[in-house]
């Protein structure tokens, strides 16, 4: 809680009432949403304080509320934050969306006379056309070439007996649109002619296009860009010797910097960041860097398809936005407090964010070059061969928009040079170990996929491990059987914990000596590398081995770090 926001908790009534409209808009910038509102209700010009919200607090704030309780905020607001909250709302892409316009255009319907038909002039006519055009068709009544008939359904004369109205859609959607039609006849007949003209006249493509285009103009006042400019945010840049561009001129404000830089220095989820700390330490062109940002989040926000309503689904995409930044930032200054500050101020925010997102698409890249040798069939993800910490980290990696799973399963957006280096070390180590696995012990799809694994206790690819396999061809070895991709046999089982010292739970010195000598001649100067890399899969078969030299031996069904024939 803001400083700000804990001075309103403990503000009475009459305090309120001595609040400057613009000062109380600033004061409840993301205070819960219920509070916030009955906080502009206590003051004495309501009026005067919905007007100076941000149209995304007050979207936000009918959003959690309900339309329906919050009216009185719909009436107050002017007819350019009602058309932006439609814009934000009933569109996807750059089609006008069915249900949440029919809801907004209820809304509308239940507004005293003076602001419906206020809202309504206010708003761009070629969506209203659009909206009541596709509910009914209209034809003139001079061009009927029969009489009307006295009982036709769906049909209906406008009040001013000029058109014969035939609609299609629910009843409910019906009875909307000839309420409308009926009061703004009532209200406005200059306005009623104009818009049945329309609807009778205009085409819906070019209907839609015009609102679209209407729309999209709109919103980029507001930092809003339309959906195909948006798709900027995927754009890919080589890391290596990347420079982003100077800025050409300072960025558009989305919102008064009163109100904008306030909201957007609360929204970090690590505050200790580089790009943080460059926010905090200020530095020239710092608020347009800030609105840069903040037009950063409304085109991922566009781009994904997030309803702004959806509080945890902005939050994702805010993170997400920082996190990105940050990365670009760091792969620019390292951590160089005074260079972040600089190119902060002079780059363009969009091909930072890009970079930053560039080095973590890059990582997933060579993911899915390494993915052939990784798998066991040679293609599908269920079949990872890796160990189960890295098949989360692949995961997480080949989403839409990559993910860092800790260890934990917890997911985080990346944000942090570290989760950077730990991708990159992982995937170097497994990139290593399909160089000896895949090309040295001939672990390929082909092979796997002719192994019988009826009866086994790893009955299925997806159930197949590096470890399972190595340790599979190193027993054969040991008991000096032909060295074949094959499940072991039970008796094989029973003669592997020889291999053991009991005391110690631990491999003997010569197949300890054995293994060395093979990584020395199948990794050359990386052997202690491979070494590094197959121990963990030795201790778990050692711990294995030592359960089944008891005298109450486990199911062989329930091993995992050797393949075993059952029946």
């Amino acid at each position: 809680m803001t400083k700000r926001q804990e001075a309103i908790k403990e503000t009475d009534a009459s305090a309120i009432a001595k609040t400057p409209p613009l000062d109380l808009a600033r004061m409840i910038i993301g205070y819960p949403a219920r509070k916030a509102f009955d906080l502009i209700l206590e003051h004495p010009e309501p009026e005067k304080v919905v007007p100076v919200l941000p149209l995304q607090d007050l979207y936000l704030m009918v959003k959690e509320i309900g339309p329906e309780d919050a009216i009185i905020l719909l009436e107050l607001s002017t007819s350019q934050q009602f058309q932006g909250i439609m814009d934000l709302e009933c569109w996807r892409k750059d089609q006008l969306t069915r249900k949440p316009t029919v809801k907004w255009f209820t809304l509308i319907h239940e507004m005293g006379d003076e602001r419906f038909i206020t809202q309504l002039k206010a708003m761009d006519l070629s969506l209203i056309t659009l909206f009541i055009k596709r509910y009914m068709s209209m034809q003139k009544i001079e061009e009927l070439s029969n009489e009307i008939p006295d009982e036709e359904p769906d049909a209906f004369l406008t009040p001013d007996g000029r058109y014969l109205l035939r609609f299609f859609g629910t009843d409910d959607e019906r009875s909307l649109i000839l309420d409308l039609l009926q009061r703004i006849f009532r209200v406005d007949f200059e306005f009623f002619q104009l818009l049945t003209e329309a609807v009778y006249w205009e085409l819906p493509a070019d209907l839609e296009e015009s609102a679209y285009q209407e729309r999209t103009s709109r919103l980029a006042v507001r930092g809003f860009p339309e959906y195909y400019e948006s798709l900027q945010i995927r754009h890919y840049v080589e890391p290596d010797g990347f420079v982003p561009h100077q800025k050409a001129a300072p960025a558009l404000l989305t919102e008064p910097t009163s109100l904008s830089e306030e909201r957007y220095l609360t929204r970090f989820r690590h505050r200790d960041s580089l790009l943080m700390r460059a926010l905090a330490a200020g530095f020239p062109g710092r608020d347009a860097a800030i609105s840069e940002i903040m037009a950063l989040t409304n085109m991922a926000t566009i781009v994904e398809q997030i309803d702004l309503a959806d509080l945890e689904g902005v939050r994702d995409i805010v993170h997400r936005v920082d996190g990105f930044l940050n990365l670009g930032v760091w792969h620019l200054a390292g951590d160089n407090l005074i260079e972040a500050c600089r190119i902060l101020s002079e780059s363009v925010m969009l091909e930072i964010y890009n970079l930053g997102r560039s080095l973590v698409i890059k990582e997933r890249q060579r993911t899915k070059k390494i993915l052939p040798k990784i798998t066991a069939n040679g293609r599908s993800l269920d079949t990872l061969l890796v160990d189960p910490r890295d098949q989360e980290m692949i995961f997480g990696l080949l989403e839409p928009e990559p993910v860092f799973i800790l260890s934990s399963g917890e997911r985080r957006n990346f944000s942090e040079p570290g989760q950077l280096v730990a991708v990159r070390s992982r995937l170097d180590q497994i990139s290593f170990l399909s160089s000896i696995m895949h090309d040295k012990l001939n672990l390929t799809a082909k092979e796997l996929g002719a192994v019988d694994l009826t009866n086994c206790n790893l009955d299925d690819l997806s159930a197949l491990t590096w470890m399972a396999l190595f340790n599979t061809v190193l027993a054969s070895d040991l008991l000096g059987k032909p060295v074949a991709l094959e499940p072991l046999s039970k008796p094989d089982l029973a003669n592997l914990p020889q291999f053991l010292n009991k005391k110690q739970v631990t491999l003997k010195a010569e197949v300890i000596q054995k293994i060395d000598q093979w990584a020395q001649n199948t990794a050359g100067d990386r052997f202690s590398e491979l070494i590094v890399a197959v121990k963990p899969w030795l201790e778990e078969l050692t711990r294995e081995l030592a359960l089944f030299d008891q005298p109450e031996a486990p199911d062989p069904r329930f091993l995992n770090s050797i393949l075993i024939k059952i029946k």
